[in-house]
């Protein structure tokens, strides 16, 4: 069992902001490829103000709603599971054991065993999302409390409208160690990472009218 932590349904958010009918805000990422911004919930968090974050941090653009688009689960490969509480990797299934990772939340680990009260997991790294097809490396192993895991993630998807005043191109420092290069990319030939091409896809017919 998970001692005094808070474990529930991981929920994260995906926005698509457009402008002129035609064009989708993207960004490269440094190792990710080109993306969309999104992000995790927080605890006691609503969605929509989730969107509304995650846009701003990762993007800059600070908008004062979001239409909900639609909403669906993810789901990793049959061995993989993401932690859905605010937890540190132990190098040990204990929970006495030193700790080789501080918080493994919101993380997707895979699971080698599971041993009684602990699972455990190594954590692979993708080395480039933006290549196809993308690789991954096992970065580390340990062990996770078993009940902190899920097998699914629910993803909601939301559209904004950009402001008028919107740069073409600029940067941002996000997740305190990447630069996100922003910039607007047509609908029709975006050039996003595979999951998030399919966000827009199914999202196409349901933008509002004028945007």
């Amino acid at each position: 069992m998970v001692d005094g932590e808070r474990v529930s349904e991981l929920q994260k958010v995906a926005i698509l902001c457009t402008r002129r009918n035609s064009e989708l805000l993207v960004f490269r990422h440094d190792r990710g490829g080109v993306q969309v911004p999104a992000g995790t919930v927080e605890f006691d968090e609503e969605v929509a103000t989730a969107a509304i974050r995650e846009l701003h941090e990762e993007a800059g653009i600070l908008v004062q709603a979001v239409t909900a688009l639609f909403s669906l689960d993810e789901q990793g490969e049959a061995d993989e599971r993401v932690v859905a509480a605010d937890l540190p990797l132990h190098v040990a299934p204990d929970s006495s054991s030193p700790i080789s990772i501080p918080s493994l939340w919101r993380t997707w680990v895979r699971v080698r065993e599971i041993t009684g009260d602990f699972a455990q997991v190594a954590i692979e790294t993708w080395d480039d999302l933006g290549r196809v097809p993308a690789t991954r490396s096992v970065s580390a192993e340990g062990f996770v409390p078993a009940s902190a895991l899920r097998t699914h993630q629910l993803r909601h998807v939301f559209h904004a409208v950009a402001p008028a005043d919107v740069l073409e191109r600029w940067e941002i420092f996000a997740e305190n160690q990447y630069i996100f290069r922003c910039y607007w990319a047509p609908l029709d030939d975006h050039g996003l990472i595979e999951g998030h091409s399919r966000w827009v896809k199914r999202a196409r017919p349901l933008f509002p009218r004028g945007n």
